[in-house]
């Protein structure tokens, strides 16, 4: 009981003194979002401010910053007053000086300016570059003229950025492209697709020709005539001619065919050439190992129709520029041919011929020999340092004349 009493008689004490939690911030819960426009229109407008943030901006190569300060000249060659007086090839220090060197239509570009580069050629017959660019001031002003290309960086740099200018043009000329190649939206049928149409046609394939121009064919003016020679002077329409008309004839295809060829093979570059003249222009040159038809041979020279027509030199004096495609290769003794001998041509009329050219050639074997319907010898000599002493020179036996 006394210890009730004391605990009812004593009363409580509240110390100010303790200390108190700092009270938290009230947090509003955010309601839930049961619209589900308002979701789908939050979310688009939240995917379109991230992508303004990780979008980069479109790269322009060609737009350059000029890392000096630069004389921008409208022409090359400018004819204003202060130009006109003088008319020479400025290196850069004179180009940049307008002090020295004034101009009415020079700009000064200033270091990070931002130009757009145009065009690159030289400048003056040393060599030297100028750049024409293209910039606008702040207040609208435009400036167009060329510049030095170590202002922009060197020429590598100005190369480096209008290649990549092509890049881009190409790459923009292909996407419209692709989009003027859509579909436009039209209402699908079920069980319907929609089929591209092909943008670009196809130019038409030009007609193959059977003969080419020049070519020499045979011909015949019916089934059952004889066939002769001719030149393709047109294949279309096929016209033939021969050197005795006076103009072409157009031939039905059926009365014409190939020329028969004997094949030969090229043992070094051979020039084609439109005619028998040496001199005449060169069509085109054949590599070494290439196979030629030939359809007939004048001296030195001879026509092919194949790979192409013209005219080729086969040999000269003293080498060979083709040899038969079945030739076999056989030790032959240092000789010369004669060719188109007269009938009574012998030992002793050839061997007075080679004196009277020089007194000391003497023949040591001659071999006469039928080609068709002439008569022909082979020509050897006593010593081959003989050989370089008549060579090039002609040789008349019975009044007949040959070039050794």
């Amino acid at each position: 009981m006394p210890c009730r009493a004391n605990s009812t008689m004593k009363p409580s004490i509240t110390s100010n003194t303790v200390e108190e939690e700092f009270p938290t911030l009230p947090v509003s819960k955010q309601k839930q979002c049961t619209n589900l426009s308002r979701r789908s229109s939050v979310s688009s407008v939240s995917s379109q401010a991230m992508s303004v943030y990780t979008q980069e901006p479109e790269a322009k190569p060609w737009l350059m910053e000029v890392i000096e300060e630069a004389v921008c000249r409208r022409h090359t060659f400018c004819k204003c007053k202060k130009c006109s007086k003088r008319n020479t090839v400025l290196k850069k220090s004179k180009w940049n000086n307008l002090t020295k060197f004034p101009c009415n239509a020079a700009t000064i570009l200033y270091e990070q300016d931002i130009v757009k580069v145009i065009h690159m050629t030289s400048y003056g017959k040393r060599g030297e570059f100028r750049v024409f660019v293209f910039t606008q001031e702040e207040d609208g002003t435009e400036v167009q003229g060329w510049v030095h290309p170590d202002t922009l960086g060197g020429k590598k740099a100005v190369r480096a950025a209008l290649e990549q200018k092509k890049i881009a043009e190409a790459l923009k000329n292909l996407k419209k492209d692709f989009e003027a190649m859509r579909i436009s939206p039209e209402p699908v049928q079920k069980h319907e697709r929609c089929k591209p149409v092909a943008r670009f046609v196809p130019e038409p394939v030009a007609p193959i020709h059977k003969y080419q121009f020049k070519e020499i064919v045979l011909a015949r003016n019916g089934e059952d005539e004889d066939w002769y020679r001719a030149e393709v002077v047109s294949t279309n329409p096929l016209t033939l001619k021969r050197p005795e008309w006076q103009s072409g004839v157009v031939f039905d295809e059926a009365n014409v065919k190939r020329h028969p060829t004997s094949n030969f093979v090229a043992v070094r570059a051979l020039q084609v050439r439109t005619n028998e003249h040496p001199k005449s222009f060169v069509k085109n040159t054949l590599p070494k190992g290439t196979v030629v038809g030939v359809v007939q041979m004048n001296g030195h020279y001879a026509r092919i129709n194949s790979p192409e027509c013209g005219w080729v030199q086969m040999r000269s004096s003293d080498a060979l520029y083709a040899i038969e495609q079945n030739y076999e290769f056989k030790l032959v003794k240092q000789r010369f041919f004669l060719g188109g001998l007269p009938a009574t041509a012998n030992r002793t009329n050839i061997t007075r011929a080679l004196q009277q050219i020089d007194g000391v050639v003497l023949p040591s074997q001659i071999q006469f020999f039928r080609q068709g319907n002439n008569f022909c010898a082979y020509l050897y000599l006593m010593r081959s340092i003989h050989y370089k002493k008549v060579v090039h020179k002609t040789i008349e036996v019975n009044g007949q004349k040959n070039y050794l």
